[in-house]
């Protein structure tokens, strides 16, 4: 029988991509508790990602480097203030958390028996963490399992109020006539970077079909500069907001692009959720674990395997490196972040744009479908 429950705390202490892949767990507590109070305690550099999530009741940021009064803090906030808690996440902090906030709690933990034993002691139910065989979005529905809940697939991404009055604001032409295709050339870190030349030849060969492209990064310097680098030489009239939007506002941005096309990051993940024709271009990482879940898929296993170098899977074509190494699942081909991986530097423009023509032509007959549905 599944507990009651008035006041439920989930718990994602990680990544902006592994807050967004929670949210499918978190709409199915919804779901199943209607009438709960829910929060959600993430890193304050996350909380944006749970901007106007309609299944949250309150998000509690907090810095992933506390000090000690934040620390004491937080604790003292959810200390046994839950009648249940959830953690996706398998590090010993937010198990602990989950321990002290609920009174009831079910963690994702690490499969050696002896390695968490205390953490098996402590929580009321849990599901071994599978980093390699499992999707992340169906490694996180596992607790919905424990609470003997259904499960919802639904990805929720942040939503602003009003995506006409945002979209007038941030477009220079008039977004409801022109289509344009969304680029989102720089994730976080080095080792999922594409080419320059690549990203170049890409806006040319949509500039000649008479397409608007816009192009979209963080705010941080060196996605910056690396925007810069890929519109200096093209002929290509590119319309750049990186690093003017929030998550929400490049969220509505997504949902009414005709195309988007992006690397291994979290943007390349909303637009998969909200419906776009998704082009994701993957190095080093599992397809398997962390492909963007396609808008619709309710399956209980992994969109895509990981040794294929093209799969199309509803609105999303992943395409990867080709390489026997690949996908190795490691931070560039040096090791760390800052590396660069071959499987990426080497993969030819010619394979993107045809990806992206493919997605093109696709979004294209689905609006006349959609149309000639209404009219």
């Amino acid at each position: 029988m599944r507990s009651p429950a008035d006041k439920i705390l989930v718990i994602v202490t990680n990544r902006l991509g592994d807050v967004l892949l929670t949210t499918p767990l978190i709409r199915s507590v919804r779901r199943a508790y209607p009438n709960a109070v829910l929060h959600a305690l993430v890193y304050d550099e996350a909380s944006g990602i749970l901007e106007g999530n309609p299944d949250i009741d309150a998000v509690i940021p907090f810095s992933p480097r506390p000090t000690s009064a934040e620390s004491f803090a937080i604790l003292r906030r959810i200390w046994r203030a839950y009648d249940l808690a959830l953690t996706s996440q398998a590090g010993d902090r937010p198990v602990l958390y989950s321990i002290l906030a609920g009174k009831s709690r079910f963690a994702v933990i690490p499969g050696d028996w002896f390695q968490s034993r205390w953490k098996r002691w402590f929580v009321t139910g849990a599901a071994p963490i599978d980093t390699v065989s499992l999707h992340t979005v169906l490694q996180n529905l596992q607790l919905a399992d424990l609470l003997e809940i259904p499960r919802c697939y639904d990805i929720v991404v942040p939503r602003v109020a009003d995506d006409v009055h945002v979209l007038n604001r941030i477009l220079p032409m008039d977004w409801q006539q022109e289509a344009y295709v969304l680029l989102h050339t720089s994730p976080k870190f080095r080792y999922k970077y594409w080419t320059v030349k690549g990203w170049r030849a890409l806006t040319e060969y949509l500039y000649d079909k008479g397409v608007k492209v816009v192009i979209t990064a963080s705010a941080d310097r060196n996605e910056l500069a690396y925007v810069g680098d890929v519109t200096a030489e093209i002929k290509a009239r590119t319309i750049n907001l990186a690093g003017q939007l929030t998550l929400a506002e490049l969220s509505t941005l997504a949902r009414h692009a005709a195309l988007f096309v992006g690397t291994d990051t979290v943007i390349t993940h909303i637009a998969a959720a909200v419906g776009t024709p998704t082009v994701a271009l993957f190095g080093p990482s599992r397809p398997l674990v962390w492909g963007p879940w396609p808008k619709g898929y309710s399956e209980d296993r992994s969109p895509y395997v990981n040794h294929q170098p093209m799969q199309r899977v509803g609105n999303v074509l992943l395409l990867q490196g080709i390489g026997a190494c690949v996908p190795c699942n490691l931070e560039g081909c040096e090791r760390h972040i800052e590396s660069l991986s071959d499987c990426l530097q080497f993969m030819p423009a010619s394979r993107v744009i045809s990806a992206a023509e493919t997605m093109l032509q696709w979004g294209q007959e689905l609006n006349k479908t959609k149309h000639a549905a209404r009219s």
